[in-house]
């Protein structure tokens, strides 16, 4: 069932703008390129499907880190007063060409293709690639805010275009962006629901989650570089750099 349609037509019955941000923050969640980075986000939060309360918190920091990515934009342009659509020109540039390249050098990293040391402390060193694979709730938080900046031009568009009028109108004011952030987020965050009830307990129930969550962490990796080199592709298509038949 395609919900694109159900979410245009609430958009155009509601009077209340907190659930018009909310609506508008769906609407972007089911295009391509925020639909790639909250798979990511999944497969990140999955891999410690034995541990429901872990999966469940991940899914909240993801959102929060959404949230307050949003928020501080939203916040910026309203009480600075910069220009939006040079802020938006900026933004997009980020989602286009650096979160690719980065998803797939922090999927390297994970699978250990490209080995890397933090360095050496108090006697301690630490394996960042083993770093980014249990980083956890934060981690989640991170990626979260991370690719709540990674704006494509559809993004771009629903975020300063509609968005930001309902914010400026002065009903909700700053307060729409996390509304827009949840909407963004409510399909990683029902998933994560979903996983910490079931799949977690099915995995807990057959006793495998240790030969589990080594496959789940390189899962990770692979979907990280899958999603990054996605991104590559679709910005140098638009750019008329490659052709996709």
């Amino acid at each position: 069932m395609n919900l694109v349609p159900v979410i245009q037509d609430l958009l155009s019955q509601t009077g209340v703008p907190i659930f018009s941000a909310f609506l508008l923050g769906l609407l972007v969640s089911f295009s391509p390129c925020p639909l790639t980075t909250n798979l990511t986000a999944l497969a990140y939060i999955g891999k410690r499907a034995s541990d429901p309360g872990m999966v469940l918190v991940s899914g909240l920091m993801y959102t929060a880190g959404r949230m307050a990515s949003y928020t501080i934009i939203v916040a910026l342009l309203v009480l600075a007063g910069l220009e939006a659509s040079g802020i938006s020109w900026l933004l997009q540039d980020i989602g286009e060409y650096l979160l690719g390249p980065a998803l797939v050098l922090a999927g390297l990293v994970i699978l250990k293709v490209i080995p890397l040391r933090l360095p050496a402390f108090v006697g301690l060193r630490v394996d960042l690639g083993t770093r980014l694979a249990e980083a956890g709730p934060l981690g989640a938080l991170g990626i979260g805010a991370l690719f709540a900046l990674a704006f494509c031009p559809y993004s771009a568009a629903i975020f300063f275009g509609a968005l930001l009028p309902l914010v400026l109108e002065g009903s909700g004011g700053i307060g729409l962006a996390p509304a827009f952030a949840i909407g963004t987020g409510l399909p990683v965050l029902l998933a994560a629901v979903l996983m910490s009830l079931g799949v977690s307990q099915m995995v807990r129930w057959f006793g495998v989650a240790n030969r589990v969550e080594p496959a789940l962490r390189w899962l990770v990796g692979l979907v990280f570089i899958g999603a990054g080199l996605y991104l590559v592709m679709n910005w140098m298509a638009s750019a008329g750099l490659l052709w996709i038949s």
